[in-house]
């Protein structure tokens, strides 16, 4: 299975919920407060693979990425998507944003994993995903964040100049 990440900016907390009569496994991602804050937050990809831009009456304008090995990942009801069909993308990737297209009555992202086309429990950042039936649902904070840069490294020769300049400083000094 994929190391799914958050489709979420690095921090975010979003709430997912479902509802009687939602697919199984299926979650519906919300901000705090109003459902029309979440209209155009952006969606990151998740997982590296390949996009596929699709539009249907029921799930409106959506995104699929493959991920290899029968994995894939459903994202629908967007306002925009970001990548064309075909593309390949990285968890990092803006692939969308949240809206309200086809049969959804307020802003929110749904999203579905599926292995050979079979929905799966939803993982998040090494959490299985555990919606509720509540208008609220449980808290989770994206941990989709981009690689830290690596630091300048000193080269030796600097390394070995300012040891120096330490050993030959006189006791109690600061060498500067």
């Amino acid at each position: 299975r994929p190391a799914f990440a958050s489709p979420f900016t690095c921090g975010q907390v979003w709430f997912a919920r479902t509802y009687a009569g939602h697919p199984t496994f299926a979650i519906d991602w919300n901000l705090p407060g109003s459902s029309e804050a979440d209209y155009g937050q952006p969606v990151l990809a998740g997982v590296a693979g390949v996009a596929t831009v699709a539009q249907n009456s029921g799930y409106g304008l959506m995104v699929t990425i493959d991920h290899g090995d029968g994995w894939s990942t459903l994202y629908a009801h967007l306002s925009a998507v970001s990548v064309a069909t075909g593309a390949r993308v990285t968890p990092t990737t803006l692939v969308g944003a949240v809206g309200h297209s086809g049969h959804a009555d307020s802003s929110h992202l749904h999203q579905e994993q599926q292995f050979n086309g079979v929905r799966q429990p939803i993982l998040v950042d090494g959490h299985t995903v555990d919606a509720t039936f509540s208008s609220r649902g449980a808290s989770y904070a994206s941990a989709n964040c981009p690689a830290p840069k690596r630091a300048l490294g000193w080269s030796g020769r600097a390394r070995r100049a300012l040891r120096e300049r330490f050993r030959s400083a006189p006791r109690g000094s600061v060498a500067v």
